[in-house]
């Protein structure tokens, strides 16, 4: 069940107030956690699935360093990105350009599937409590 609260947004263009759903802040699940998950349902020990996973964490980082993107059937994939600088003529782009190398993951149709809105349940919950101001400013 995702929970959800209503956020407020100032429109910049004309000043109004809007409100939106906005997904609440969770616990993310940890590693050991799903290792233990896995474990209940499969025949593998704890230590089989954390070994697959290091492996599986592994190889796809080889691989997106080789510049190649990873499929992983009904999870998705995975693709390494450039964020790099722009020039005025091809032949000054060189490696000294790139920023720095980033990891897009785009969900398979399955997993998209099962997260349409119709198959997730929803609850509202009260809006997180605002930090409070800094005395120092």
């Amino acid at each position: 069940m995702i929970q959800f609260y209503a956020a407020r947004r100032k429109n910049m263009t004309d000043g109004s107030v809007k409100y939106y759903p906005h997904i609440a802040n969770t616990q993310p699940v940890s590693r050991s956690e799903i290792i233990r998950a896995v474990e209940k349902v499969t025949s593998l020990s704890a230590s089989d699935v954390k070994s697959c996973l290091d492996a599986l964490e592994y190889q796809i980082i080889e691989h997106l360093r080789q510049g190649h993107s990873v499929r992983l059937g009904d999870l998705g994939s995975f693709r390494p990105t450039l964020n790099a600088y722009t020039y005025d003529s091809a032949d000054d782009v060189n490696a000294a350009g790139i920023k720095r190398v980033r990891v897009r993951f785009t969900p398979s149709g399955e997993m998209v599937r099962q997260l349409a809105v119709q198959n997730v349940g929803f609850q509202r919950v009260d809006a997180p409590a605002a930090p409070p101001a800094d005395e120092n400013e």
